[in-house]
C-alpha cells in the first residue's frame, strides 16, 4: 500500500520554441549527419574537437583491397546534433583544410513508393534515422494485427496525431453498459482505466501520450511526427496516477491488473516505461502471466545514472531497455550494467503531448517505446515468430556500443537488420531471477545455441558491472533449450552482488551475451528501525509496523489477539522496506525476515512479543455543521478583521484557480465589498505601525510589503514598506513597545533579518541572525512568542532539512540562539503558535514530511509535534502522523471553536481538515482541498470561532454545535442490506495460477490472500495464494501460488471467507466454494504423419519466397535444421500458440 511508483522523465519540458529547424528545405536529407572525404593523414579526432562532432565513423571500414579504394578509406559520417544548421557546418567542413569534400547524407528512395514522411515535426525525429528506421520501413510499416499494449498514464486519445491509431475493441458496443464480449469489463471500447475503474484511459499528465506517440503516431498525415509502427493499433490502459513531486506513479495492483487485460485483448507486445527498485511479486506474477501466453514484454531501466536493477525490467522476462543520445552512446541519465539488455535513443525526443500538443522529453521511458515500436515492425513481417525468437532478434541485431565505458546490453536497436534477419544466435539465461539469494549453489537454466552457433560459455564477474569475468563452466559446443547449464558453487564465495553471464559464440567469431544478478548471502538478515506507529489516514486511524532489513526480505508479520494463536501475513515483494497494518485491537506480533538465499530471522522482542495497544479506528465526523458561504476558494490571511469599522468582521483573500482575477478581494457577510487593485497573497492583517490604519502584509513574488488604508474605516490601498531581498516575513510586537516589527527571511544567505518603526515612522533594518546550522536552510514561517514565560519574545523557525531553532532577544534586538534540535522530518514550514496546555503560556507546534532514510519510499506522510518549554529547553509533548503528504496547500493555527474555556489545534493536511483537543485526542475530520492559510474568527457574534477552508464548492465554515451528538464513539457501520455476493467459478489457468470469478463487483477485501485457501483431501487446512491480482472491473481475481503446489489430475477446492462487495455485504457461505481439476500432461508428441513442409523446392534467391512452413505440427514437437555439412543450423520447438505452424527464414 501507498506505494510509489515514480515515473522517469527526470527534467522539465523543453520549449519547442528553443528547436531551430534549420534545415526545413532539405527534406531527403538525414538530420545531423555529413559524409566527408578527409585528407591523407588527417587525425578524424582532432578534427572532432575542433568541429564540435559528436561522432565519426567510416564509411567503408572493412575494405577488402585497401589498395585500390585509398579514397574510400578517407570517407567518414560525421554526426552532429540534429537541431543544428547543417547548411552552415556543410560549408564551414568545405572550407576546412582537412577536409576535401563534404556532402549531405541523402536519402534515396524507389521510384515506385517514396517513403519519407511529410510530417512537418518528421525533421526534429532524429532518434528515427540514427537505429536504421527509414531503410525499416521500405520493408515494412506495420500490421493492424499487431496490438501494442501501452500500460502507462493512459492517451489523450482525440489528439490529432494518435486518433486514428488507438486500438478499438470492436465486439463492444459503445455507452450500451453491457460488456457485450463478455471479458469482463463494460463499454470498454478504447481501452480501460485502471486508475479511476471506468472505460475512459484519457491521459491527464501526458507521459502516456508521449510514449504512444513514438510508437503509433499518424504517418503522412501532414501534421506532427511519424511513429514507428505506424500500422499497429496502440492499446490506451491507464494505470498511472499523479504525484505530488511533479511526476507519475503506478500502483502494483492497477499494472497488473493492466497487464492482465492487454493479455487478454489480444496484445502481442507490452511497452512499460516505469519502475522502481521494490521486486514485487505480484507484479511478477502479472508478468509470467503475459509471457506464458506468448506476450513480448519491454520495459524502462530507469534514469539513476547507475547500474541498480529496477523492475518490472529486472524481471528475466522482460527486456530491460537504456538509452542513448545523439551520438549513439549512453546518454549520461540512463541506468547501465547487468540489468540493460538493449538500448535505444533517449535523450530529447519529441512526440505528442495532451491538447493536441508536442514536446521534447528524455528519459529511458522513450527508449523503451523504440524497442516496443520496432518489435511490432518485427511480428508484421513475420506474424508467427514467438516472442522469445523476436527477443532473441532484436538482441542479436542490435549495433555494439564499444566506445562506452558503461555497459549497455547488446548495444542500440537497428530496425533494419533486426527484419532483415530470419534466425539469430540464442544466449538466454531463464533462471535465476534477477536478485535471486543464494547461499550454497545456483542452478543456471538457459538456452544456448541458433544460427552459425559455435559454443557457449558461462562466466561470473563481481557487482552489476564486472571489470573481470571469470569462468563458471568450459566453452561447450552442446546447443542447449530450456536446459540446466550449469550448476554454481556459491558456498566458498564472499557476500556481495554477483553477475552471471551467459556468452554464445558462432563460427564467424561474433558472440552474444545474457546476464543475470545475482547476491550471494551467507548471514541471516538483519532488521533495523522497527516503529509501531499511530497514523491517521482521513477519518481512519491505523496502527502500523515499519522495519528495515540490510538484504532484500520477503517478511511474514505473525499477529493474534491477546490470548490466540498468531495467524501469519506475508509480504508480496522483495524489498529492503517493510510495513505492515495492524489490527485496532490490542494484540501482540513478531516478525520473521528471509533474504533470497533463504536464510530468516525472527525478531520476538527477545522472546516477549512486541505488544500494541486498542486504537479508536475512525474518527468522529460529527459536532461541527457545514456552512457554505458563496465566496470562492481563496488563499486567506491570517485574520479575519474590521476594516470599514461597521461592526461587521471582513475576510481577506487572493482567488485559487480563478483565471479571470488574481486580486486580492475582501468580503463581508458573504459579499464581495473591496478589490485591492494588485495581484498578490495576503499573508496577515494588522496595524504594524500602531498609527490606527490597518495594513496586509503581502507577497507578490518579487517582494513583501504592507499596504495600507488611507483612512481609518477605508480599505489598503498604499504600499507604505517594501523589500525585494526577502521571501517571508511575520509583523509581530518583539522588544514590547506596542509597536510591531517585521521579521523576514533571505533563503539565498540563510538570513533573517528585522525591520523596527523608527522616530519619523518609517521601517529600518535593525538586526539580522544567521542560520549556522549545516544542509539547507531555507525557512517558510515564523513562530513568535514568549514561549518560556521569561518575559523575552523567542523567535522560531524550522528549516528544510529539519532543524528547529529559538533565537531570544536581549539587549536591544539582539538575538542568541537559545535552543537547537532535529527533527526527522523535511522541510519544517508549517508552524503554529498558541496555549494547548491551558497555564497561560504558549506552546508552538511544527509539521513536515517524514524523513527517514532507510525507508525512503514509504508512506510519503505529515509529522506534526507540539513542544512546551521545559526550563531552559523545548520538549516534544504529542506527535502524530497524517496520510498523504502533499507539499501545497496546507496550514495550522490554534483557536478555541468548541466554545470551551481551552483552545484546539486545527491541521490541515490537504486534503483533510482535522481537529484536536488539549489532550491531543481527534474531535473531528473533513474532507477540503487545497487551503494555504486555515483562518478562525466568530464571523456571525454568536460567541463560538468557526473554521474557514476551502472546499470543491468554494469556501465553507464550520462551526461547532451543541445540538450535535458529543459521543466519542465511532457511528456504527452500515447495516448490509443487498444480495450477498456469490464466488460463481474457479478455473485452472497453468503455471501455478487460478482465476476466481464472482458475480458482483468486490472491494478490496478480495486482494487480501487471508481470505483464500486452496483445499485438497491430503491438505485440509488449505495454501495460501503467493498473490492476487484483481481485474475484470473487480469481479475476477487471479491467484499465484508456490511453485509446484498443483499436480495433473488432482481435484482442488477454493475457498473464501471475509471478503464483501461494493455494498459491504459478505460473500454468501453458499456458495464460497469451488472446485476445478488440474488437466493432464499433454502426451508426448509420438505421431507426425500429417506434418507437411513447403514449398518444395525452395528458391532461397527470391527473398519473398525463401520461407519453409512446417505445418500441422503437434504442440511439442522439436524442428532441427541442418546444412548439407550436418551442422545444425536451428532448432525450432512448436508452442501452443502456434497452432501446429512453424515458419523458417532462409537468407540470401
Amino acid at each position: 500500500m501507498f506505494k510509489r511508483l515514480i515515473f522517469f522523465v527526470p527534467f522539465s519540458v523543453i520549449s519547442l520554441m528553443a528547436v531551430s529547424a534549420s534545415y526545413e528545405d532539405y527534406s531527403d536529407i538525414v538530420p545531423g549527419q555529413l559524409i566527408v572525404q578527409v585528407v591523407s593523414g588527417t587525425k578524424i579526432k582532432d578534427l572532432c574537437r575542433e568541429m564540435n562532432i559528436l561522432s565519426a565513423e567510416r564509411v567503408f571500414p572493412h575494405l577488402r583491397f585497401p589498395n585500390l579504394g585509398s579514397k574510400l578509406e578517407r570517407i567518414y559520417l560525421l554526426c552532429f546534433s540534429p537541431f543544428i544548421n547543417l547548411e552552415f557546418l556543410k560549408s564551414k567542413c568545405k572550407n576546412h583544410p582537412n577536409v576535401e569534400v563534404a556532402e549531405f547524407n541523402i536519402i534515396r528512395f524507389s521510384q515506385n513508393s517514396k517513403l519519407l514522411p511529410n510530417d512537418p515535426k518528421f525533421e526534429q525525429q532524429w532518434n528515427l534515422p540514427i537505429i536504421s528506421t527509414l531503410e525499416a520501413w521500405e520493408i515494412e510499416t506495420g500490421d493492424p494485427k499487431v496490438v501494442i499494449a501501452v500500460v502507462d498514464t493512459g492517451v489523450f486519445y482525440t489528439h490529432p496525431d494518435l486518433s486514428s491509431q488507438v486500438w478499438e475493441n470492436m465486439d463492444e458496443i459503445p455507452e450500451n453498459k453491457i460488456d457485450d464480449d463478455s471479458n469482463g469489463y463494460t463499454d470498454d471500447v478504447l481501452g480501460w482505466d485502471f486508475t479511476d475503474g471506468d472505460n475512459d484511459p484519457a491521459d491527464l499528465t501526458g507521459h502516456g501520450t508521449h510514449v504512444f506517440g513514438i510508437i503509433g503516431a499518424k504517418v503522412n498525415n501532414a501534421i506532427g511526427i511519424s511513429g514507428i509502427a505506424r500500422n499497429c493499433k496502440v492499446m490506451a490502459l491507464r494505470a498511472g496516477t499523479s504525484l505530488d513531486s511533479g511526476g507519475t506513479g503506478l500502483q502494483d495492483s492497477k499494472s497488473s491488473a493492466a497487464i492482465v487485460y492487454a493479455v487478454d485483448n489480444g496484445a502481442k507486445i507490452i511497452n512499460m516505461s516505469w519502475g522502481s527498485d521494490r521486486n514485487s511479486f505480484v507484479l511478477q506474477d502479472a508478468i509470467n502471466y503475459a509471457h506464458a501466453r506468448g506476450v513480448l514484454l519491454v520495459a524502462a531501466g530507469g534514469n539513476n545514472m547507475n547500474s541498480e536493477v529496477i523492475f518490472p525490467a529486472g524481471y528475466r522476462k522482460v527486456i530491460a531497455v537504456g538509452s542513448t543520445g545523439m551520438d549513439g552512446k549512453r546518454f549520461y541519465q540512463s541506468n547501465f550494467g547487468s540489468g540493460i539488455d538493449i538500448a535505444a535513443p533517449g535523450a530529447q525526443i519529441i512526440s505528442t503531448h495532451i491538447n493536441g500538443k508536442y514536446r521534447l522529453l528524455s528519459g529511458t521511458s522513450m527508449a523503451t517505446a523504440h524497442v516496443a515500436g520496432i518489435a511490432g515492425l518485427v511480428f508484421s513481417k513475420r506474424i508467427n515468430l514467438t516472442h522469445e525468437e523476436v527477443r532473441d532478434i532484436l538482441v542479436s541485431t542490435a549495433t555494439p556500443i564499444p566506445d562506452s565505458p558503461e555497459f549497455l546490453g547488446a548495444g542500440q536497436i537497428n530496425a533494419k537488420r533486426a527484419l532483415l534477419t530470419s534466425s539469430s544466435m540464442q544466449a538466454r539465461i531463464l533462471s535465476p531471477e534477477t536478485r535471486t539469494g543464494s547461499n550454497i549453489s545456483i542452478d543456471i537454466i538457459g538456452h544456448a545455441g541458433g544460427f552459425k552457433f559455435k559454443e557457449w560459455q558461462l562466466f561470473y564477474g563481481i557487482s552489476e558491472e564486472p571489470n573481470q569475468w571469470i569462468p563458471i563452466s568450459p566453452p561447450s559446443s552442446r546447443q542447449k533449450f530450456r536446459e540446466t547449464l550449469a550448476t554454481w558453487s556459491t558456498a566458498g564465495m564472499s557476500e556481495g552482488v554477483y553477475t552471471i553471464r551467459l556468452e554464445s559464440r558462432s563460427h564467424d567469431k561474433k558472440a552474444l551475451h545474457d546476464h543475470t544478478v545475482v547476491h550471494v548471502d551467507h548471514s541471516a538478515p538483519q532488521i533495523h528501525n522497527l516503529k509501531i506507529g499511530n497514523w491517521i489516514l482521513g477519518s481512519q486511524r491505523l496502527k502500523v509496523v515499519t522495519w528495515s532489513t540490510d538484504d532484500f526480505t520477503t517478511d511474514i508479520l505473525y499477529t493474534r489477539d491477546i490470548g490466540k494463536k498468531f495467524n501469519p501475513i506475508m509480504e508480496s515483494s522483495l524489498s529492503r522496506e517493510h510495513i505492515f497494518w495492524l489490527p485496532s485491537k490490542a494484540n501482540q506480533f513478531y516478525i520473521q525476515s528471509q533474504n533470497s538465499a533463504d536464510l530468516k530471522t525472527i525478531n520476538d522482542n527477545i522472546g516477549k512479543f512486541h505488544q500494541t495497544p486498542t486504537i479508536q479506528p475512525t474518527i468522529v465526523k460529527s459536532n461541527f455543521l457545514k456552512r457554505p458561504t458563496g465566496i470562492p476558494t481563496l488563499h486567506l490571511a491570517n485574520f479575519v478583521t474590521d476594516f470599514d469599522r461597521d461592526g461587521l468582521l471582513e475576510i481577506v483573500g487572493q482567488p485559487i484557480g480563478n483565471d479571470l482575477t488574481k486580486n486580492v478581494q475582501i468580503y463581508e457577510e458573504n459579499q464581495l465589498v473591496y478589490t485591492i487593485p494588485l495581484n498578490f497573497t495576503p499573508l496577515q492583517v494588522g496595524d504594524a505601525n500602531q498609527n490606527g490604519l490597518i495594513e496586509i502584509l503581502g507577497n507578490d513574488g518579487n517582494r513583501i510589503f504592507l499596504i495600507e488604508c488611507l483612512t481609518p474605516d477605508g480599505y489598503p490601498e498604499k504600499i507604505i514598506w517594501e523589500s525585494e531581498i526577502i521571501e517571508i516575513a511575520r509583523v509581530e510586537d518583539l522588544n514590547g513597545d506596542g509597536t510591531q516589527e517585521i521579521v523576514g527571511a533571505n533563503n539565498y544567505s540563510g538570513l533573517i533579518l528585522i525591520w523596527s518603526k523608527n522616530g519619523r515612522g518609517f521601517f529600518d533594518q535593525v538586526a539580522t541572525i544567521q542560520n549556522e546550522t549545516d544542509g539547507v536552510n531555507a525557512v517558510k514561517d515564523f513562530a513568535i512568542a514568549d514561549f518560556d514565560a521569561n518575559g523575552q519574545i523567542e523567535i522560531m523557525v524550522g528549516d528544510s532539512d529539519g532543524d528547529l531553532l529559538v533565537y531570544e532577544l536581549f539587549g536591544e534586538f539582539n538575538f542568541r540562539l537559545k535552543w537547537h534540535s532535529k527533527m526527522n522530518i523535511k522541510d519544517a514550514y508549517q508552524l503554529a503558535v498558541g496555549d494547548l496546555t491551558g497555564d497561560g503560556i504558549p506552546e508552538f507546534v511544527v509539521g513536515g514530511e517524514v524523513d527517514e532514510p532507510d525507508l525512503p519510499s514509504i508512506a510519503s506522510r505529515w509529522k506534526f509535534q507540539v513542544f512546551t518549554a521545559a526550563s531552559s529547553n523545548y520538549r516534544p509533548i504529542w506527535s502524530q502522523e497524517v496520510l498523504p503528504y502533499q507539499r501545497n496547500g496546507n496550514s495550522l493555527t490554534i483557536s478555541n471553536v468548541d466554545g470551551d474555556i481551552d483552545n484546539e489545534l486545527v491541521i490541515i493536511a490537504n486534503p483533510g481538515l482535522y481537529i484536536f483537543d488539549q489532550n491531543g485526542d481527534s474531535m473531528w475530520y473533513h474532507s477540503i482541498v487545497q487551503t494555504p492559510q486555515v483562518v478562525t474568527g466568530d464571523i456571525d457574534h454568536n460567541g463560538l470561532n468557526e473554521v474557514y477552508v476551502n472546499s470543491q464548492n468554494g469556501l465553507v465554515a464550520f462551526e461547532f454545535t451543541t445540538t450535535a451528538s458529543k459521543s466519542n464513539k465511532p457511528s456504527l457501520k452500515p447495516v448490509p442490506i443487498g444480495t450477498p455476493p456469490k464466488m460463481i467459478a474457479a478455473e485452472f489457468l497453468g503455471f501455478d495460477q487460478v482465476a476466481v470469478i464472482f458475480d458482483t463487483r468486490m472491494d478490496d477485501s478480495t486482494s487480501d490472500i487471508q481470505n483464500y485457501s486452496l483445499r485438497t483431501q491430503e491438505k485440509p487446512k488449505g495454501i495460501k495464494p503467493r498473490t492476487i491480482i484483481q481485474d475484470q472491473m473487480d469481479r475476477r481475481a487471479i491467484l499465484t501460488f508456490p511453485a509446484g503446489t498443483f499436480m495433473p489430475e488432482v481435484t482442488y477446492e477454493i475457498h473464501v471467507s471475509k471478503i464483501k462487495d461494493l455494498d459491504h455485504d459478505r460473500i454468501d457461505p453458499k456458495h464460497a466454494s469451488q472446485v476445478f481439476t488440474v488437466p493432464p500432461t499433454p502426451d508426448p508428441v509420438i505421431d507426425l504423419r500429417q506434418v507437411i513442409v513447403y514449398p518444395n523446392p525452395v528458391r532461397s534467391s527470391e527473398f519473398h519466397k525463401g520461407i519453409i512452413v512446417f505445418d500441422f505440427v503437434p504442440s511439442g514437437a522439436t524442428i532441427e535444421i541442418y546444412s548439407v555439412n550436418g551442422e545444425l543450423v536451428e532448432i525450432l520447438r512448436v508452442e501452443p500458440n502456434d497452432s501446429g505452424r512453424k515458419e523458417w527464414y532462409l537468407l540470401s
